[in-house]
């Protein structure tokens, strides 16, 4: 078994930060990250917080 690359180790890190951090869903579950006035935005936000393996919910 081979390890982790750094590249990839730093990347995971980043993405943990900002879903501890930064991105959220509201009360409608729209984004922290999305023009919520845009459907089309909702959805790929909505696609990168999947992708980063979270779908966390809180005050934005």
């Amino acid at each position: 078994m081979t390890a982790e690359p750094v590249f990839g180790q730093l990347r995971r890190a980043f993405h943990q930060e900002l879903l501890q951090s930064m991105l959220r869903t509201d009360s409608q579950r729209v984004p922290s990250n999305a023009d919520k006035d845009s459907v089309l935005s909702v959805q790929i936000a909505t696609g990168i917080l999947h992708r980063l393996g979270e779908n966390r919910s809180g005050t934005v």
